[in-house]
């Protein structure tokens, strides 16, 4: 495989993926002297690295605020349907109040989502989404959640609702007002406890209230507190951001500096814990953690720091443990990360934040990926912030305080990337069963049929070198599509529907 440099030479058997603003060429040709026979074979096909079968989809027209500012901070998987948490109101007539499922057309409410009555609007923050146990659970900022009225005296507890009986239902019936006082955000299952961690110093159960300070353990009946988080760092008030387990360890991270009695500046934002003592992780970072994650076996901590908490190690913005210190990753991103998420189906860590480009210069506006080697965009990325990720059926969901994504693309706070293929060129799906198209070659109109009661909500087609010629926001209630500005040639035609995206070529006479 050769690269364009005005020049081929040689054979090509094959291809790799090209650089950036490269060209590749796959096939075997032959060229005689042009001048003397002016005769030629040629078959080889020139394909631009970013004519791949990568796109963008806004999902139904998105979420929007009443009051304040409209986030999407939490995506997930309940019930075999995408589930996203922030501070939204509603989208368009559905009132939702921070919580909403994607029916594969619109966002639908979650029973009252959660509720904040000393909000004007009374909307609640569903900042984070927790599978312990047998039970989900949401946390944030709010009084209530679900009930048949705001304030529904059945369902006031604070920060933390489970679902249960098709409703989100507080830890605990009246009398109890159960929950945490404050702001939670962050909680993961380790030795069979949920941790959590936030903004709070109250934690309220059946047995009463325990005094707390920004993390809290629940062992499904009562809370405890594991320690005490301080800070005295400028703009931070010891709270934590998030944790994971790592090497049979609870790791968390945020803005305290210091851990019950101890020193500050001994926990530089960061620690871990085995159940017994907790212990510094290297010396830590120069200002907060926002994220943590474990990629390729090794922990990866991301926030607003840009060095480790001697401030001799430049790190820009997000690093990794080698179990001695703390690693830069590649070059870094020049602004704050605020979530970490590794696809483990491709095998790609994607950081969201505040960040526009590497520390190198590369323009990745708000997502960056990261394969274990170099950083990478994502389809030209966001218009601002990126607070959240989940990857299903090769489908990858960004949620944050964007409105386009891509070029230009229209998607108020929640959008959805196919990597369905990764290769350059366009592939045909391998469940074509599932899609029918007909007649095929055709003149003027195609018409789609789609199997097992999936419907359709966008139609892309694309010529043989992966550009893209049309798009189709809806099909007509026959099925049909016209087709007749199209040049003569073969096509793919690409569908979306609410359980991922189906390709076929046909051909245009």
């Amino acid at each position: 495989m050769q690269k364009w440099n005005t020049n081929w030479g040689g054979k090509i058997s094959n291809f790799t993926t090209a650089m950036p603003n490269e060209w590749c060429c796959c096939g075997i040709f032959y060229l005689t002297n042009m001048k003397k026979s002016r005769k030629a074979l040629l078959l080889f096909i020139l394909i631009p690295y970013f004519s791949i079968a990568q796109q963008w989809y806004p999902m139904g027209i998105g979420v929007s605020n009443s009051i304040g500012n409209c986030w999407v901070t939490a995506i997930d998987d309940f019930n075999g349907q995408i589930i996203i948490g922030g501070h939204f109101k509603s989208s368009g007539t559905n009132t939702l109040n921070s919580i909403a499922r994607w029916d594969g057309a619109n966002w639908m409410p979650s029973s009252l989502g959660v509720w904040w009555s000393s909000q004007p609007d009374s909307t609640g923050f569903a900042m984070n989404f927790i599978n312990y146990k047998s039970d989900f659970y949401c946390i944030g900022l709010f009084d209530g959640a679900g009930g048949t009225v705001v304030n529904d005296v059945n369902h006031q507890g604070g920060g933390i609702t489970r679902w249960g009986n098709n409703d989100w239902d507080p830890l605990y019936p009246l009398p109890y007002n159960a929950g945490l006082n404050f702001i939670c955000n962050s909680g993961v299952n380790y030795h069979n406890n949920l941790y959590l961690g936030g903004q709070f110093n109250l934690a309220a159960d059946s047995s009463g209230t325990t005094a707390v300070r920004n993390i809290a353990k629940w062992n499904d009946t009562i809370f405890s507190s594991p320690c005490l988080l301080y800070s005295n760092a400028i703009g931070t008030y010891g709270e934590m951001s998030d944790n994971i387990v790592y090497d049979n360890k609870l790791i968390i991270a945020g803005g305290f500096n210091r851990i019950d009695n101890s020193s500050f500046g001994v926990f530089n934002f960061i620690a871990s814990y085995n159940d017994t003592t907790w212990s510094p992780i290297g010396n830590g970072f120069n200002k907060q953690v926002s994220a943590l994650s474990v990629y390729n076996n090794e922990l990866y901590a991301a926030g607003a720091f840009t060095a480790d908490g001697t401030n001799t190690q430049s790190l820009n913005h997000i690093a990794k443990w080698d179990g001695t210190q703390w690693q830069s990753v590649g070059t870094g991103l020049n602004d704050t990360v605020y979530d970490l998420y590794v696809d483990t189906v491709t095998n790609t860590l994607y950081a969201g934040g505040n960040f526009i480009q590497t520390g190198s210069g590369l323009m990745v506006n708000h997502i960056a990926a990261w394969n274990g080697t170099c950083w990478s965009g994502v389809g030209g990325g966001a218009n601002d912030i990126v607070s959240a990720f989940y990857a299903k059926d090769s489908i990858l969901y960004v949620g944050g305080s964007f409105t386009q994504v891509g070029n230009g693309i229209s998607a108020n706070h929640i959008a959805m990337y196919d990597y369905h293929n990764t290769s350059v060129g366009i592939k045909e799906s391998t469940q074509n069963k599932e899609l029918l198209i007909y007649p095929n070659p055709s003149h003027t109109y195609l018409t789609i049929q789609l199997s097992n009661n999936l419907t359709t909500q966008a139609i892309h087609i694309y010529n043989l070198v992966g550009e893209e010629v049309m798009a189709v926001p809806f099909v007509k209630p026959d099925g049909a599509v016209d087709i007749s500005t199209l040049k003569e040639g073969m096509y793919f035609l690409e569908v979306l529907t609410e359980e991922g995206v189906l390709r076929k070529k046909f051909v245009k006479e």
